[in-house]
């Protein structure tokens, strides 16, 4: 199924929402996107942070460019 820009701006309305949410205390967001549903847990961990502002930074650039061209997904591993 080709994906269109509304789907993109409509991940965009619900990766936005799910930064604030995330920051403003909630502790697990979902966020939909052409790979999956994506999970970010706690706003202390910066990572999540900066996965979801690079996320809402992709669609915007998908956005301004017209094009439906899904970013890459590359695995992202934490240690403890």
């Amino acid at each position: 199924m080709a994906i269109t820009l509304t789907q993109i701006a409509t991940w965009l309305d619900e990766a936005v929402q799910a930064k604030h949410d995330l920051v403003t205390g909630q502790a697990i967001v979902r966020v939909n996107g052409p790979s999956a549903q994506v999970e970010f847990y706690h706003a202390t961990d910066a990572g999540a942070i900066g996965r979801l502002d690079a996320l809402i930074s992709s669609y915007r650039a998908m956005l301004a460019q017209g094009t439906t061209d899904a970013p890459a997904v590359r695995p992202i591993y934490f240690g403890f």
